[in-house]
């Protein structure tokens, strides 16, 4: 932005002191990145009922999910280790696709992890 200022005030003189653009077009209408869901649950979903739902703004960038076993229970009690091994075997095939987004749909920890 510094740059083109300058540029526009050798050419049109110091008076010029703001730049106003129209980013109207480029707000409206965003498009998203492509985001890697990480699941982390004791078991993979058996059905619609059981997958996380996501921000209805992530979901349709949402290329894939990928279903990492591990997880405890409100009170912090381990369910299921996490499979850090299944996940870094996953890695690869997740960095060679153009996905540079990825994203946890829960908050909490699994168990094993500090």
């Amino acid at each position: 932005m510094e740059s083109s200022l300058s540029v526009l005030r050798r050419e049109f003189g110091s008076g010029i002191t703001e730049i106003t653009a129209d980013l109207g077009r480029v707000v409206m209408e965003p498009k998203l990145a492509d985001v890697v869901a990480i699941r982390i649950s004791p078991r993979p979903p058996a059905d619609d009922f059981h997958t996380t739902v996501l921000p209805p703004f992530v979901e349709p960038a949402v290329t894939r999910t990928v279903n990492v076993r591990g997880g405890h229970d409100l009170r912090g009690r381990p369910l299921s280790r996490l499979d850090l091994e299944a996940f870094l075997a996953d890695l690869p095939g997740i960095l060679a696709s153009d996905v540079r987004c990825a994203a946890s749909p829960r908050q909490s920890r699994p168990a094993g992890v500090p």
